[in-house]
C-alpha cells in the first residue's frame, strides 16, 4: 500500500504507477522491480506471503547499504553477491539472468566468497 507519493512498478514487463491510497499485488515468482515516480519521496508498506526469509534478506541488504558495501545501483561486489544469492536463494531471485544461470553462478561464487571472508550482516550465514 502506497501511503504517500507514487511508485512505478514493472511487473512481468508491464509498467504501472501506484499512487497514494492504492496497492499492488505481485504473484510469487513474477519478475518485478519498482522505483519512486516523480520527485516527491514515497512511503509504502510491503507484505510478503509466504514471508520465507524476507526479513533477514532486507536486514542484510540494508546492513550492507549502511556499511557502504553496495554500488550506486544497489548491488554488492561479485563475491558478496554470490554469498547473498546463495543465502537467500529460496526467498528472492534477480529478474535476470535466468534462474539456472543465477543458481550456477551463486553455487560457484558463494563458497568462494565465504572462503575469502565475505560475510553478510544479521543473517543465518553468520551463525
Amino acid at each position: 500500500m502506497v501511503h504517500r507519493g507514487a511508485l512505478c512498478f514493472r511487473i512481468a514487463g508491464r509498467e504501472r504507477v501506484v499512487a497514494a491510497g492504492e496497492e499492488v499485488s505481485i504473484p510469487p515468482g513474477t519478475p518485478h522491480h519498482f522505483w519512486v515516480e516523480g520527485s516527491e519521496p514515497a512511503e509504502y508498506r510491503q507484505e510478503f506471503e509466504p514471508a520465507l526469509n524476507t526479513e533477514a534478506f532486507f536486514e542484510a541488504l540494508f546492513g550492507l547499504a549502511q556499511a557502504g558495501r553496495l554500488s550506486r545501483s544497489g548491488m554488492p561486489p561479485v563475491l558478496l553477491l554470490g554469498v547473498f544469492g546463495q543465502t537467500f536463494w529460496s526467498t528472492v531471485r534477480l529478474a535476470r539472468p535466468p534462474s539456472w544461470v543465477q543458481w550456477f553462478t551463486f553455487a560457484v561464487l558463494g563458497p568462494l566468497g565465504r572462503l575469502l571472508g565475505q560475510r553478510l550482516p544479521s543473517t543465518p550465514d553468520n551463525v
